[in-house]
């Protein structure tokens, strides 16, 4: 996953002006994979 990213991020600073694009879908996909963690870990600390 990471290595994704850090591709992302490499083809992101490559071409200069879709790196604004990139850079916002990495973090809304993080965002959302961080999400989705949190509410994982809190059903097993709940159920």
């Amino acid at each position: 996953m990471s290595l994704s990213f850090s591709e992302v991020l490499l083809r992101g600073s490559c071409c200069e002006p879709k790196f604004q694009h990139h850079h916002r879908t990495m973090w809304s996909v993080l965002l959302a994979n961080n999400t989705s963690l949190l509410f994982f870990s809190f059903h097993i600390i709940i159920g």
